[in-house]
């Protein structure tokens, strides 16, 4: 017969139930295997929040980019209503240099943070002393295919394959199976070739940026031929006035003609005087429009606006969009029965420039600078960003409440040196000799006293020295837990500047906002009659101008009035002829056409379009990646390899 022995500990534990006070057999003390296996957990965690921190920040890299890029989208929209080709060719040639910009500065920061990137991995693949082999293979596994993925490389995608019978069809035995996946870096998300950007994110930016100047050069190529019908139109006027008046004298003497040249040319100070007149009441008016503008800019939601510019179109954080009002065309009948067309240009703020000199001033109207198009919410992203403010605002406020518990937990007297954040022993100088795995702070204020107590003592300069050091240690521990409220001071500024700018746009502001612009719309509409008059003054002067001038020739016998009648049907022929195709004659716009220009940011919108929907399949994928690392490590169930069933040619996490 076996006899059974029970342990001391047992048989005291069992003694104690007997008793009228309970307590526990079991040790309180963690062991010092759970606390290592405890802390090399966290210590892997730290590393995957560097490691996503690192990803982070590439991708911020990217957002400021596109950012640049929309923002450069946003200065293109502004000159749609312009017609200076010299400051368009200006603006332009300024808009691809803020873009060439843009993509330098992500190129050469994406390069510095994937050296950031790779240290982060680095580090993360050392630190697993808190798992086991079988984990270890599974989590190494799991990052290599998350940075394949990201980078570009090879990783291992493990599966099942299964046997059937042959005659029956049934399923007879299941097999692993395992293959290697090679992603290149033109297909991972943010890959390099030599020194070179290639992956996904970044040819996305290139493409978006082709558009931006595609979608530029297609308005150039619209205003250059939109400006060239309206010089065909104000040509043809004038070629079909001046052909009824030809018409008038074809059969006129050289006696004849110089009394009617001598009369054209005393009009002349007639109509010249009617022009200034109507051009110093034109500028007048335009005050109105310069005003209306002024009372735009001093809105509370522009003041804001232009000082948050994030949130205005094309910033990083942008919650509005700018429209142009689309102006309305006025067809102008002059006093000898020719048509014109005008457009207020809305893009105009009512200001005039002088390109002649102080004693003989000759002003033009200033379109160097453009209007701010018209404020539109963007209510969606609006209500997105007021989210994401105040949940940011809670994790920063977790996150300094966590920190400010850390300190206050590691100033307390018992507290272990070696269990600071960021503990080295190199730090201190311990001439106190303390042992500083089991040393607390209070045993550093100890020997902070006791120096104190010799210099006070012998206040020798080897006392006043231990003193020093024995300082600086307690310094040294105490700045282990600095509490940095930077993030959160930050996080409650960005809460308050969304809140303020959602009250501006969902409020009384923003009616105001609206008033003001509809009566700038409306001063530039009030205007019409001014600027109508001025063009009906241009076209008489130059008519009688032309006139004049040529009489005077037949009156000195060099004109032929039949060729100059033919000349000028041929010219109202080919105007004619260029107004009805809309088109010039090839010069103007390089051999573009509106068409062509379209056809290829119709191209560009179909790449665009597959970059962003495969940077979504393969960002998913990293995600799911890298949730499973962070499962493993904390002991959680995962899936045994990163499943990824490919469809369509692109492969799709797991789920």
């Amino acid at each position: 017969m076996k006899k059974k022995f029970i342990a001391v500990s047992v048989l005291i534990c069992a003694l104690a139930l007997g008793s009228t006070t309970l307590t526990s057999c079991v040790d309180d003390n963690e062991s010092a295997s759970v606390t290592a296996i405890r802390d090399a957990k966290a210590k892997q965690l730290t590393s995957l929040a560097n490691y996503q921190q690192a990803q982070a920040d590439a991708e911020k890299i990217i957002a400021e980019a596109e950012a640049a890029i929309r923002n450069a989208e946003a200065q293109a929209k502004q000159i749609e209503n312009e017609s200076a080709s010299v400051d368009l060719e200006i603006k332009k040639a300024t808009l691809a240099t803020d873009i060439e910009a843009a993509k330098a500065k992500a190129e050469a920061n994406l390069m510095i943070q994937q050296a950031a990137l790779a240290q982060a991995k680095a580090e993360l693949l050392k630190v697993e002393d808190a798992v086991d082999l079988a984990t270890k293979a599974k989590i190494n596994n799991l990052i290599a295919a998350a940075d394949a993925i990201m980078n570009g490389g090879t990783y291992t995608l493990y599966g099942t394959g299964i046997n059937y019978d042959p005659n029956t069809g049934d399923p007879t035995w299941a097999y692993a199976t395992e293959r290697t996946v090679t992603i290149n870096p033109d297909e991972s998300l943010i890959g390099t070739s030599g020194s070179q950007q290639v992956g996904l994110k970044y040819q996305l930016i290139n493409k978006k940026a082709d558009k931006v100047n595609a979608e530029y050069d297609l308005t150039d190529t619209k205003l250059k031929i939109a400006e060239f019908v309206r010089k065909e139109k104000i040509n043809l006027a004038v070629n079909q006035a001046l052909l009824a008046e030809y018409q008038k004298y074809s059969n006129t003497d050289k006696e004849t003609a110089e009394k009617a040249a001598n009369e054209a040319k005393a009009k002349l100070n007639g109509l010249q005087n009617t022009l200034d007149q109507a051009e110093a009441v034109e500028i007048a008016e335009a005050a109105k429009i310069n005003a209306a503008y002024t009372a735009i800019l001093a809105t509370e939601v522009e003041k804001f606006l232009n000082a948050n510019s994030d949130f205005d179109e094309g910033g990083t954080y942008a919650v509005v969009t700018r429209e142009a009002v689309e102006a309305e065309t006025v067809t102008v009948t002059h006093d000898d029965g020719t048509v014109e067309d005008a457009t207020p240009n809305y893009a105009w703020t009512g200001t005039y420039r002088n390109i002649g000199t102080a004693t003989n001033p000759d002003y033009i109207k200033d379109t160097r600078v453009s209007a701010k198009e018209q404020i539109i919410v963007d209510e969606e992203a609006l209500a997105a960003e007021v989210t994401k403010a105040a949940r940011d605002l809670d994790v920063a406020q977790t996150n300094y409440d966590a920190a400010v518990k850390v300190q206050t937990e590691g100033l307390k007297d018992a507290a272990l040196v070696k269990d600071a954040p960021g503990y080295q022993a190199w730090d201190f100088n311990n001439d106190s000799g303390l042992d500083l795995t089991t040393a607390t702070y209070k045993d550093l204020k100890d020997a902070t006293a006791a120096a104190q107590k010799a210099y006070d003592k012998e206040a020798t300069q080897a006392n006043r020295n231990a003193l020093d050091r024995a300082e600086a240690d307690e310094a040294t521990y105490v700045a282990y837990f600095d509490v940095d409220d930077t993030a959160l001071e930050n996080a409650k500024e960005a809460k308050a500047a969304i809140d303020a700018l959602n009250t501006l746009l969902t409020g009384d502001a923003f009616k105001a906002y609206t008033a003001a612009y509809e009566a700038y719309i409306a001063a530039h509409d009030a205007n019409v009659a001014s600027a109508t008059a001025t063009l009906k003054a241009q076209h008489n002067y130059d008519v009688q101008d032309d006139l004049a001038t040529t009489l005077a020739n037949v009156a000195a016998g060099y004109t032929d009035w039949a060729e100059e009648i033919n000349t000028k049907e041929k010219a109202i022929n080919n105007a004619e002829k260029n107004i009805a195709n809309m088109t010039d004659d090839g010069t103007t716009t390089g051999g573009y056409t509106e068409a062509s220009r379209q056809a290829y940011i119709d191209a560009l919108d179909v790449e665009i379009a597959r970059l962003e929907k495969e940077i979504s399949i393969k960002q998913a994928q990293y995600d799911s990646y890298m949730s499973q690392v962070e499962a493993l490590i904390n002991g959680e169930e995962t899936p045994e390899v990163p499943e990824t069933p490919e469809e369509g040619g692109e492969e799709t996490p797991a789920e």
